[in-house]
């Protein structure tokens, strides 16, 4: 993004709203994750056994497009007001960062916190921020190609640099938590693990 696309912003006012747009994410993954913990196990406040089940598989999607793919919903619109490259890096790591400290606090509960950093930054956290990555590059040519039906953007809709981000996006998400439900990042992970902490 060049200085006149940042000049542009703050010329609209303050970026503040802007950077408050990119929490969209990180809004979806906690809303969920505290209406989750708030509920499960407690069939009782709910109709029926059913409705129980419904809300909380809801919530889980929730939490899930929060965590991997929820920068879609803000993209165009910073696009569209020409956000610096920060804004958007912020927008792509809101969703991941938000269920990493989720985790963190989570994870407290039985371990100390420097082990519970460490746990929250797993191989769910990994996988997320590549699968933000690529949904960014795909967001990024449904903008374009948005922009060329309406004659604001002439520039090439699809290049190879998005591309290749989307596809090294999914492969992160694949190697870390798809391939073989992520046995062989966790194996990774685990050494990680043992290198950091397991002499103390």
């Amino acid at each position: 993004m060049s200085d006149e696309s940042s000049t542009s912003l703050h010329s609209r006012g303050s970026a503040l709203p802007w950077v408050l747009l990119t929490a969209i994410p990180a809004i979806i993954v906690v809303k969920a994750d505290v209406a989750i913990a708030l509920l499960a196990g407690r069939p009782e406040v709910f109709p029926s056994v059913s409705a129980y089940r419904v809300v909380l598989n809801f919530e889980a999607v929730l939490r899930f497009f929060g965590v991997f793919v929820a920068v879609l919903c803000v993209w165009a619109v910073l696009r569209s007001h020409r956000a610096p490259r920060w804004v958007l890096a912020l927008a792509i790591l809101a969703g991941p960062l938000a269920y990493a400290v989720t985790e963190f606090f989570r994870a407290q509960a039985f371990f100390p916190p420097d082990q519970a950093a460490y746990y929250a930054v797993n191989p769910i956290f990994v996988g997320a921020v590549g699968s933000q990555v690529a949904c960014a590059a795909v967001a990024e040519v449904l903008w374009r190609w948005s922009g060329r039906r309406r004659g604001i953007n002439r520039g090439r809709v699809v290049s190879w640099p998005l591309v290749a981000t989307a596809v090294v996006g999914w492969a992160i998400l694949y190697v870390a938590v798809l391939w073989d439900g992520g046995i062989h990042w966790f194996y990774v992970y685990q050494q990680g693990y043992k290198a950091l902490f397991a002499r103390r």
